[in-house]
């Protein structure tokens, strides 16, 4: 039994995805207070108050 599952190909390529997609999980995701942050900065930037008023306006 337990040598069978040492040798089932799938079932390693499934806990190396799932493990995988753990890494990639903690690495790139952003904590909550960076992205409103992250929020709060885009809406002052992309603001009437900071338009520059040219060609297209």
């Amino acid at each position: 039994m337990i040598q069978e599952l040492m040798n089932n190909k799938f079932l390693w390529v499934g806990v190396a995805t799932l493990f995988g997609l753990l890494v990639y999980k903690f690495l790139f995701s952003k904590d909550k207070a960076n992205q409103v942050l992250e929020q709060e900065y885009s809406e002052i930037i992309n603001s009437d108050e900071y338009k520059v008023k040219g060609q297209f306006d």
